[in-house]
């Protein structure tokens, strides 16, 4: 890990909060998105691209995390061994928002970094 030792702590506090946030908000609006459709509301579909939205940069999230431990994409999604090319740039973004708020000045591990490299 080339994460700077006085900011692993933060790091790994602010993804897990991040992750965990994010499962917590894809559960609530789950069930109302399924209430919605359930009533045949007009409101059901824009809830339904805000659910979809909302699990794509989740999973950017979670893969960003999973990455950053040192992890490879296909410990962390089997169904991309290789990597998802469309959410590189997603995950290249946590990467800089989660070493932004945390002050971290290093660069991102190399699991991470080979991945995202091109939108560092």
């Amino acid at each position: 890990m080339t994460t700077t030792p006085g900011t692993v702590d933060t790091l790994r506090t602010a993804f897990r909060s991040m992750v965990k946030a994010d499962a917590a908000e894809i559960r609530n609006l789950k069930t109302r998105v399924r209430s919605e459709q359930a009533a045949q509301s007009a409101d059901a579909p824009a809830l339904q691209s805000r659910l979809t939205h909302l699990r794509r940069a989740a999973r950017s999230r979670h893969v960003a995390y999973g990455l950053w431990r040192g992890r490879r994409w296909v410990e962390i999604e089997r169904n991309h061994p290789d990597g998802d090319p469309l959410l590189t740039a997603a995950v290249a973004q946590v990467w800089r928002s989660a070493a932004g708020t945390t002050g971290e000045l290093g660069n991102p591990p190399q699991s991470m970094r080979m991945h995202i490299e091109k939108w560092l």
